[in-house]
Parts: C-alpha cells; sequence; structure tokens
C-alpha cells in the first residue's frame, strides 16, 4: 500500500525499538519457567504477590523505554543517516503508542503463557488477527504509515485488554481484574504525563550535533528515571525492591 521505501525508512525505527523490546523480553522472560512452577505450588494471594512485583519492573522496563524512544528516537536517526530519513512526529508517536500499549500487557501474556490459558484465549487470538489485519488496511489508505500502527493498537485495546487479564485474573488469582485495569490506565497516564515534563525540558535543546543530543539524552535518562521513582515511590513493590537493593548492598559491605 505504501511502497517499500517507507517500509526501509521504517526499519531504521524498528531495529531500535525491536533491540529495546527483546531486552526487556530476556530479563521478564526469564521468570516464565518459574511462573509455572509457582502456579502450581503457590496459593492465590501469593501468585498475585508476584505478578504485582514483575509487573511493576515491567512497568518501568516500557514506561521508561517509551519516553526515552518518543524523545531521542527521530534525533538519533538524523544525525545517524541523516534528516531525510526521519519519519514524522506522528508516525513516531503512533510506534511508540503501539510500543508502550502492547508492552504494559507483557506481564498479563507471560503469566497466561506460563499458565497454559490457550484454550480460554482460541478466540481472541484470532479476532485480534482480523482486527489487526483489516484495520490497518483501511487505516494505511487514509493515514498512511501511522494508520498501520494505529490498527496494531486498536487490535490491542478491542480484543486483548478486555480478554486476556480478566481470564488470567479469573482462572489463575480467582480475583476480578478491576485492580489490573486501573492500574493499566494510570500507568499509561502517568508515562504520557513524564513525557510531556520530558519533552518540555528538551525542547529548549537544539539538536545541531552528537554533543547536543548526548546532553539531551543524559537529561532524558537521568530525569525520567527519577520521575518514575517519584511517581511510585508509595507502591508496596517500590519499598519491596528498595528493600531489596538495600539489603543486598548492606550485605556485600
Amino acid at each position: 500500500i505504501l511502497g517499500t521505501v517507507l517500509v526501509g525508512y521504517y526499519s531504521n525505527y524498528y531495529m531500535i525499538v525491536y533491540s529495546v523490546t527483546s531486552v526487556i523480553g530476556i530479563v521478564l522472560g526469564s521468570a516464565k519457567a518459574s511462573i509455572g512452577n509457582l502456579n502450581v505450588c503457590e496459593s492465590n494471594d501469593n501468585k498475585l504477590l508476584i505478578f504485582n512485583r514483575i509487573q511493576y519492573i515491567n512497568y518501568i522496563g516500557y514506561g521508561f523505554s517509551a519516553v526515552c524512544l518518543a524523545q531521542l528516537l527521530s534525533p538519533f536517526i538524523s544525525l545517524w543517516i541523516g534528516k531525510e530519513y526521519v519519519l514524522g512526529k506522528y508516525v513516531v508517536y503512533t510506534i511508540v503508542l503501539n510500543f508502550l500499549i502492547c508492552g504494559l500487557l507483557h506481564t498479563v501474556t507471560i503469566f497466561k503463557d506460563a499458565c497454559g490459558l490457550f484454550w480460554q484465549t482460541r478466540y481472541r487470538t484470532m479476532a485480534t488477527a482480523i482486527v489487526n489485519v483489516v484495520v490497518s488496511i483501511v487505516l494505511a489508505h487514509f493515514l498512511g504509515l501511522a494508520g498501520v500502527f494505529l490498527g496494531t493498537i486498536i487490535s490491542y485495546l478491542v480484543t486483548i485488554l478486555p480478554k486476556d487479564p480478566v481470564v488470567l485474573f479469573g482462572e489463575i488469582f480467582q480475583v476480578s481484574a478491576k485492580e489490573f485495569y486501573y492500574w493499566y490506565f494510570k500507568s499509561f497516564s502517568s508515562t504520557l504525563a513524564i513525557y510531556v515534563v520530558i519533552h518540555t525540558v528538551c525542547s529548549a535543546i537544539p539538536i545541531k550535533g552528537w554533543g547536543n543530543f548526548f546532553i539531551m539524552a543524559s537529561i532524558t535518562t537521568v530525569l525520567t528515571a527519577a520521575l518514575f521513582l517519584l511517581f511510585t515511590r508509595k507502591t508496596e513493590e517500590y519499598k519491596y525492591f528498595r528493600n531489596l537493593l538495600f539489603n543486598s548492598f548492606v550485605k556485600k559491605r
């Protein structure tokens, strides 16, 4: 629909986003075997406790990465291979939104797969594929490349998000998924708020060379990390990992 030239432009962005996704996937995917054992041996309350802790790591990983990608992707591409290869800002936003919306559901997917809940979501899987293909093709004609990613986003929001958490929480934790949806929208909103702050601060830095880019990247990295810790400092998961790191440090000393 859009031509191979535009696909080539996107491949530069895809390579970077895929690399970030792979790193997060390696970190969280290593827990899949343990989750299967957890499902057999532990109580529902313990399963939910571990789920929340892994979900916290997932949120920090995907949220932090989404903010950095949204702010730094286009400037990096511009300096790396040239301004003519930079995609429009709305296309970049849909790429990052797709990354974030899918990423925030990653913990649900890991637990669902580790616990073998494939049969319960068999129709949802088919519906996701159909909605994704049909909506992406239709929107691509009107919105171009951004429409392709909007199609994927819409397929997640109308099929996976309403179904998978309900199946997981009902089958494995045997509780309502209402708290998860509250967490999901709160996490999504806080990530957008952090990006607005980062973008406002970094908009004063002109990208005229690698030196300015590294200054922007340093400010983005440090400030984003600080804001995420500030947003989550009162959660039980933050306190758990803070104490875990502190006790580990004291033990090594």
